[in-house]
């Protein structure tokens, strides 16, 4: 029976996911009877290694009945005496019939009111004004009124390692149908040619921890805590990987997530996480520039990039092949040591100037590694590997007469090539200091010298 019943479960298990303890409940029986007969010769052992069974034995070829009943031993004189070896042992079975009744009494009440009353237990309210103060704001309503107030998250998790979250639901009118709350982890899990997008899965469950479809919540100025585990995240990378936690509400009936009305073309709600790796890379690497805010730039010391040097010479030939695919141009790897934690979003610019200093074009992003490892959450003692995309192509999308016309004039041409850091916000440039000390012109860093030559 139990080797049917977990053959069956194993199979139920490869095409299905949702909750499986119910299906071993056909063993019981089995289970129980088995109990009952491993008791049973354990208690015949310890008679035996008492006696008591041994006498009885000895004694049962002389047994009889007594004239009221009872049953008895032959004597020699023709007289009787009541044996009382099977009341002893009945008696010895009744007590433990009763203890083991009391004691899974004891233990099913234990577990009605320790484990199943807290487990199905309503979701706990609390004034609005006593959200904690570390809760990150949210303020975003799901389908008929259902407002995410803030939630609490840990910014960075251990990849493999489980994690809480606590949400804050505020019910802002009746609801008339149910939603399963869905949260799904989301990170960049490949960031060397191509970025990938990876995720958890959804796990999904009513408000209050699976306890309260939304139709059963009240609407109040207070606000429903709803604390979930989540399964860590894992990924293949070295390095910290830049990801989201999404959150949305999914209607099992429409099979679909219901709307955010501020929002209509979006479903979910994210919030900025960091996978740390269980082991990191070590990189090293030669300094090319210190930034103010205690981020330096490095060439990679194990980097066989023929580029990775200041100057270049290119020829005419290798700069018309360069215009071949979705990006007309190079890209250098670099490093990025992190000595003080920027704690803000920058953005890395690279100017193209010509021999005279004038700027021909120029290319941003933001300061990020290629697994969205964004620099607002960089960490004191991180060297992280990064890209820097350049061209000198001085328009976007010539035609090819024109890229011939073109090419034909630069043998003999001199190009700089510049990076710096800026804040988005207010445009300012971060200052820039050579290896030496010297701070920069303009606070750019001349990342290549390129002198053009012929065919």
């Amino acid at each position: 029976m139990g080797a049917l019943v977990t053959a069956s479960l194993l199979r139920w298990l490869s095409i299905t996911k949702g909750g499986q303890g119910r299906l071993l409940f056909p063993a019981l029986a089995a289970g129980a009877v088995l109990l009952v007969a491993g008791l049973a010769a354990a208690l015949g052992r310890w008679r035996t290694a008492f006696g008591s069974l041994g006498s009885h034995k000895s004694h049962k070829s002389y047994e009889s009945h007594g004239a009221d009943g009872s049953l008895g031993i032959d004597r020699p004189d023709g007289t009787y005496r009541t044996n009382r070896t099977y009341e002893t042992h009945e008696t010895d079975d009744r007590r433990l019939a009763l203890g083991l009744y009391a004691l899974m009494f004891l233990f099913a009440a234990a577990c009605l009111f320790g484990v199943i009353r807290p487990a199905y237990a309503a979701p706990r309210r609390i004034p609005l004004a006593e959200l904690p103060a570390d809760a990150v704001p949210a303020g975003v309503v799901f389908g008929e009124g259902l407002r995410l107030v803030a939630l609490q998250r840990p910014e960075r998790v251990r990849a493999g390692e489980t994690f809480a979250v606590t949400l804050y639901w505020q019910v802002e009118r009746a609801i008339t149908r149910d939603g399963l709350v869905a949260l799904e982890t989301e990170f960049i899990s490949d960031g060397t040619d191509t970025v990938d997008t990876s995720t958890s899965g959804a796990r999904l469950a009513y408000p209050g921890a699976g306890n309260r479809p939304p139709r059963l919540l009240t609407p109040g100025p207070w606000v429903y805590v709803d604390r979930r585990e989540m399964p860590g995240a894992t990924g293949a990378s070295d390095q910290p990987v830049g990801g989201r936690l999404r959150i949305s509400v999914y209607d099992p009936g429409a099979k679909q997530s219901w709307p955010i009305p501020d929002s209509p073309e979006r479903e979910s709600w994210p919030v900025d996480l960091v996978i740390d790796p269980l082991r990191r890379a070590s990189l090293t690497g030669k300094l090319i520039a210190r930034f103010d805010n205690g981020v330096s730039l490095l060439w990679p010391a194990d980097t066989d990039d023929p580029f990775a040097q200041q100057t270049l010479r290119l020829t005419t030939k290798a700069i018309g092949d360069s215009f071949g695919g979705l990006f007309s141009g190079w890209q250098d790897d670099v490093l990025w040591s992190v000595e003080r934690p920027p704690g803000e979003d920058l953005q890395v610019f690279v100017h193209l100037l010509d021999a005279e200093g004038k700027q021909l074009n120029t290319f941003d992003r933001p300061l990020q590694t290629q697994v969205r490892y964004a620099a607002r959450q960089w960490r004191a003692g991180d060297t992280l590997p990064g890209i820097v995309y350049w061209s000198l192509d001085p328009v976007d999308n010539m035609h090819d007469e024109e890229l011939t016309n073109w090419l034909a004039k630069l043998p003999g041409a001199r190009f700089t090539v510049a990076v710096g850091l800026y804040r988005p916000g207010d445009g300012s440039r971060i200052p820039a200091f050579a290896p030496d000390g010297r701070r920069l012109k303009d606070d750019t860093v001349v990342l290549h010298e390129v002198e053009v030559t012929g065919p």
